[in-house]
């Protein structure tokens, strides 16, 4: 099971997303300082991070720094909106998504599991 952590206002279907890919659990913060606080107490059990623009008085490269000093190897990728997260699964990384390569390949890999359907 790959856990993995989003963070944004926008309301999510969560459901979907764990039907879709079946081998994944995903967590959902609306807080951006909340949801920075809890990766870092359970950095070490997620797989990756999906975080929004705009959703905090923090710049999503702030953040992004913030998450990385302290569990570089855990893949962050930043969205615009929740949508995004549809193209990646579908592996259509657009100009919506800012990640470093490393990241996106990682990323890439964990959603490449067992699609059930995507709509």
């Amino acid at each position: 099971m790959k856990n993995i952590f989003l963070i944004t206002k926008e309301s999510c279907n969560l459901s979907f997303l764990t039907e879709t890919l079946p081998h994944t659990r995903w967590v959902h913060h609306q807080h951006c300082e909340e949801g920075i606080a809890s990766i870092s107490i359970f950095g070490k059990q997620l797989h990756a991070i999906f975080i929004t623009s705009h959703i905090s008085f923090l710049d999503p490269l702030q953040i992004h720094k913030v998450i990385k000093t302290q569990f570089l190897s855990l893949p962050v990728i930043i969205i615009r909106s929740y949508s995004d997260i549809l193209d990646c699964i579908k592996g259509h990384y657009t100009d919506r998504c800012l990640a470093s390569y490393h990241d996106f390949n990682s990323i890439r890999s964990i959603l490449n599991g067992p699609i059930s359907c995507i709509k």
